[in-house]
């Protein structure tokens, strides 16, 4: 199933593939491109196809070394760029994006969300 498919590969597929493409919608000069990457990582993380864990190094040569981003992270991180976005209708976005996935992310990156939204504040 597709909601399977992102930890199947260990999240190669979201970091080959989607996060690159996300990160160019995300710094689109449109604010209606930057608009849809943050709905893109919204409905990605809430259908849970990002791996939240990085991969165990020996299971899979494709998997994430300890000192890379998980691709969860990465996420995480291109929704928190727009925090400062000219547009305050991005601005707005990025708090509901990310206070909807609040309640699926583990301690850290809680952590992370939560120092990104009161810099917003």
């Amino acid at each position: 199933s597709l909601a399977r498919h992102g930890e199947d590969d260990g999240g190669e597929w979201i970091t080959k593939i989607v996060v690159p493409h996300l990160r160019i919608c995300s710094q689109s000069e449109d604010s209606k491109q930057r608009l849809l990457s943050l709905k893109m990582i919204d409905i990605i993380i809430t259908n849970g196809l990002c791996p939240s864990k990085v991969s165990d190094p020996a299971s899979s040569p494709s998997s994430f070394s300890s000192t890379e981003e998980s691709p969860l992270r990465m996420l995480l991180d291109i929704a928190s760029s727009r925090a400062s976005d000219n547009v305050a209708n991005v601005r707005l976005n990025v708090g509901r994006v990310l206070g909807s996935v609040l309640f699926l992310l583990d301690r850290s990156d809680v952590d992370y969300v939560v120092s990104v939204l009161e810099k917003q504040l």
